[in-house]
């Protein structure tokens, strides 16, 4: 059982699969709280360069 136990903690073959996992989940989530804060400065511009037009 033991030496089970150690060759399961030692086995770092999932390690780069999680760690990608890990980076898409922090670049989604920035995305998903930074995307609306641009959307709402796009919205504004094009707004603004609407109204300069007779």
């Amino acid at each position: 059982m033991t030496n089970n136990l150690k060759k399961f903690w030692q086995d770092k073959r999932g390690q780069g699969m999680v760690e990608f996992a890990l980076i898409l989940s922090i670049v989604s989530i920035a995305a998903v709280l930074i995307l609306p804060q641009i959307g709402i400065k796009v919205v504004s511009f094009f707004q603004s360069a609407s109204d300069g037009f007779p």
